[in-house]
């Protein structure tokens, strides 16, 4: 049987993200693959170096969107 899918989302304050990043610097780093969407009129626009951060490090958000 498989479960129910749900959809929950994580956030965490910019500033909060930031320290995260200079205390564990390039060991959260890691680099993808470019793809079609990176490209834009020829041009590479697209993030290929991105960095990690762990749900358990996130915060859970329990509010309620506005529509």
């Amino acid at each position: 049987m498989l479960a129910e899918k749900s959809t929950r989302y994580f956030y965490r304050q910019a500033c909060d993200l930031k320290n995260i990043f200079k205390q564990e610097g390039v060991k959260r780093r890691f680099r993808r693959k470019s793809g079609e969407g990176d490209e834009v009129d020829g041009k590479h626009l697209g993030v290929t170096v991105n960095y990690h951060f762990s749900l358990s490090e996130l915060i859970e958000w329990e509010g309620t969107f506005m529509t």
